[in-house]
């Protein structure tokens, strides 16, 4: 099963990964690598403003953007996120079957049934 492609289509969300289409498309949100000067990467959550919140932006560690990538599914927006950011947050490109997927699509599962029986 194509967890990812489910998880995208329930929630009404797109999400690329490929650096090469990202460029053609229109994103609502971009999740990119920063190279700072001393060689360190760092890890960016643009939506297309020109203010930067540093508190809620950019992290330290890729799989630190798995949680607000989360949520901009579930809020329906169409992403780019680095394939290496994806890949660290389980949500790789690998015929949509990296773990989180499925756990994404557990989750919403769940949901569905609980909803069954209120």
């Amino acid at each position: 099963m194509d967890y990812k492609a489910k998880v995208l289509e329930y929630y009404g969300s797109e999400m690329e990964t490929d650096y090469d289409k990202w460029a053609d498309q229109k994103f609502q949100i971009k999740y990119t690598v920063i190279s700072t000067a001393d060689d360190y990467q760092i890890f960016n959550r643009n939506d297309g403003g020109s203010t930067v919140f540093y508190d809620e932006d950019l992290f330290y560690y890729a799989e630190n953007c798995q949680d607000s990538i989360v949520d901009d599914i579930k809020e329906g927006l169409v992403l780019f996120v680095d394939e290496e950011i994806a890949h660290e947050c389980g949500l790789g490109s690998d015929e949509g079957n990296s773990w989180y997927w499925q756990e994404l699509y557990e989750e919403f599962y769940e949901e569905e049934d609980d909803d069954d029986t209120d």
